[in-house]
């Protein structure tokens, strides 16, 4: 029989100076609704969590202090129904990364999954990928969800794509912001893929829609909209 567990006092812990971190396990989490002040942390097979009220009523937020919202590290990791605010990234080195979502692998053979579905990222900040970053072969899919109103110091406001892959369907990823290159994504280096299947690409700045590395083709937001489909990698570009 299926064994049930409440965490409540455990996520209630956190306040918007003071978030609190949550390692999860593998199973099936359902998160009553609320503004939620943790970073999830999945390093596990099979972690999926259910926001059964949606997105305008359950909120996962970092509260602007430290670090990221969802972070998985070679983990596959689903997350349904969730607003992901408030994360300013996790440091790499001298650089923060994914300020909403970070899905790190370590090697092609031990990657990472992030699935969201009906979720919104937004108001997220880091140095590269203030809304999601796929790093290091983590790969992120993003079914029905909004990427907006991020912002990234260096590159990649909407997201970041660094030897990983990003799957945009039916969503967007739109008004987000870099100081750089790349508002809506950024590629650092030539190993990494983006498909984007009608979600609206537009209002991000810089308005190209993958930041340069190497021989890298960018395109403007124009040649895309608000039912935009195209493909990309990080090393021939973008088309159509």
């Amino acid at each position: 029989d299926d064994v049930w567990y409440d965490q409540t006092v455990s996520w209630a812990a956190g306040t918007v100076s003071s978030p609190v971190s949550i390692s999860l396990d593998a199973g099936t989490y359902y998160v009553c609704p609320g503004t939620w002040y943790v970073g999830v942390v999945a390093s596990a097979e099979a972690v999926d969590l259910v926001a059964p009220y949606g997105a305008t009523d359950t909120v996962l937020s970092r509260g602007g202090v430290s670090g990221t919202v969802v972070y998985a590290t070679t983990a596959t990791v689903s997350l349904e129904g969730f607003t992901i605010t408030g994360g300013v990234g996790t440091t790499a080195g001298s650089y923060q990364y994914g300020g909403g979502v970070l899905s790190l692998g370590v090697a092609s053979a031990s990657t990472s999954e992030v699935t969201l579905r009906q979720c919104l990222v937004t108001g997220n900040n880091a140095d590269y990928g203030g809304g999601v970053a796929a790093y290091n072969y983590g790969n992120v899919i993003l079914t029905e969800t909004d990427v907006y109103d991020n912002t990234a110091d260096v590159s990649g406001g909407g997201l970041l794509v660094q030897r990983g892959s990003v799957t945009c369907t039916d969503g967007g990823v739109y008004a987000n912001t870099s100081v750089v290159e790349g508002g809506g994504a950024h590629f650092s280096y030539s190993v990494g893929t983006l498909t984007v299947s009608n979600c609206d690409w537009t209002g991000n700045s810089p308005d190209d829609a993958a930041g340069a590395y190497g021989t890298f083709t960018t395109k403007a937001d124009s040649d895309y909209g608000a039912s935009a489909s195209f493909t990309c990698d990080g090393y021939a570009g973008c088309s159509p």
